[in-house]
Order: C-alpha cells, then sequence, then structure tokens
C-alpha cells in the first residue's frame, strides 16, 4: 500500500490518505474485502467529515488489528509527507501519530514514511529509543557519504551509456561525474 503526496489538490488531501489505503488493502487483500466494505459502509452513514482519528480508527486501524493474517507482514509506504496540506490545525501531525501508533501496536505492520525533516513531523514520529521505528536522517548524514553515493549513481549510469555507444560526455568533459556531484550538493 502506497501514499504518494502531491502538491496538487487531490494528492496533498491527508483526509483522503486512509480511505485510499483502505481501498488499496481491499485489492491486495480480497480476503478483507467484506470486513473493509461494511467499514467504509459504516462511515459513510455518520458523514465523511469525522476526523482523520475516526477515520483511522475505523478504516484502518481495526480492519489491519482485527482482519490481516499476521503471518504475513503489511507494509505501507508513504513520500513526501512534508507536501501535505495542513488543512486545520495538527491534522498531519494527527495523520503521523495515528500511523506511528498502528506501528508500534501491530507486529504485521511495516511503514516507510519518507519527509523533510521539519520539526512538527520528526517530533511526531517515534523516538530511536522506540523498539517499533528505526529512523534516519539522511539530513544529517555525512554530507561525503551521501556525494559518494551520488557520484557511485552517476558513474554507473554514465558507464551505462558508454557501453552502449555513441556516448561522448567523458570524452569531451574528463571531470562530468565530478561536476554533476557537485552540481547535485550532496
Amino acid at each position: 500500500m502506497s501514499f504518494f503526496f502531491r502538491r496538487d489538490a487531490e494528492c496533498s488531501d491527508p483526509d483522503l490518505v486512509l480511505p485510499t489505503i483502505a481501498y488499496q488493502l481491499a485489492h491486495s487483500r480480497p480476503e478483507l474485502m467484506a470486513r473493509i466494505v461494511s467499514a467504509v459502509k459504516e462511515y459513510v452513514h455518520h458523514g465523511q467529515f469525522q476526523g482523520i482519528s475516526h477515520q483511522g480508527q475505523q478504516l484502518f486501524l481495526d480492519i489491519i488489528r482485527d482482519g490481516v493474517d499476521h503471518e504475513r507482514p503489511l507494509a505501507l509506504v508513504m513520500d513526501s509527507v512534508d507536501e501535505c496540506l495542513n488543512s486545520s490545525p495538527g491534522l498531519k501531525s494527527s495523520l503521523l501519530h495515528l500511523i506511528c501508533q498502528a506501528v508500534a501496536n501491530i507486529q504485521s505492520l511495516r511503514v516507510l514514511i519518507a519527509t523533510r525533516p521539519e520539526s512538527y513531523m520528526m517530533s511526531t514520529l517515534p523516538t530511536l529509543d522506540d523498539n517499533s521505528a528505526i529512523l534516519r536522517n539522511l539530513w544529517t548524514d555525512s554530507v561525503n557519504e551521501i556525494s559518494e553515493d551520488i557520484r557511485q549513481y552517476i558513474q554507473a549510469e554514465i558507464d551505462q551509456r558508454v557501453r552502449k555507444g555513441n556516448f561522448i560526455l567523458l570524452e569531451e568533459r574528463p571531470n562530468a561525474v565530478a561536476q554533476l556531484t557537485q552540481l547535485s550538493a550532496g
């Protein structure tokens, strides 16, 4: 399951995250379809503006906790969370808190959250001493380590094109890999 935030209207709305995940879950785990349909009907019956915590409980937590085969891990990817609209105060933080609580309480749930390290997001995510999470902040990693990864990627891409032939960049600019790495601001 995944949700990739973008700055356009639909893909940045935090109120669409959990319904989207429920939809994806219904299609990836057919054994949950009836449970999800029932939860959606119940949710719609009470109105669509019930708040993220109610939405999360009914369309996400209850379904995963009670219906997922815990022998078969379930993965959720949320990318560019920093691009999520903050249409009401604390909505993003509430969504992140709900997802992190689910990870802490449901052993078969695996979540990857990618975001810029904005303070309100980082304060919502679990601390490093929390056993349910592994945090890696690429913004604080060694610049040299990141630059080396970028250099290796650029070199591999150029090497691949050279092998295909008719790629003269390195002939004309022998230090192109180093320059491109530097321009990337590793």
